[in-house]
């Protein structure tokens, strides 16, 4: 499953945007730290894959979401993995736990 998301609301986000959020996400020893890092729960994210579907690809997300009083505000922002975003929407109060983590980066 490849591609990019539909109505996306950081899709166009400036560079600064970008890389603020991205510095929030943990690095991983032996990969340099502006092209990959992991997000929140584990999950092995790449720099230029923000915005896309994909195996490394991620999205600006709200850690305290929209609906519940969060604000897109740089504090309430945070890199992660696409498929983690998805299963942190289907539920009402989510941990990294039910994220979706990498044991390793893949070639």
């Amino acid at each position: 499953m490849y591609g990019e998301f539909d109505n996306y609301r950081f899709r166009d986000a400036r560079d600064a945007l970008k890389s603020e959020i991205w510095s929030k996400a943990g690095r991983i020893a032996g990969h340099d730290p502006d092209i990959y890092r992991r997000d929140s729960c584990g999950r092995t994210i790449r720099f230029m894959d923000h915005g896309k579907l994909g195996q490394f690809g991620w999205k600006i997300d709200t850690i305290l979401p929209l609906a519940r009083g969060g604000s897109t505000d740089n504090f309430n922002l945070q890199p992660l993995h696409w498929e983690n975003h998805q299963i942190k929407r289907q539920h009402i109060l989510w941990m990294p736990e039910f994220g979706v983590s990498d044991t390793q980066l893949a070639s």
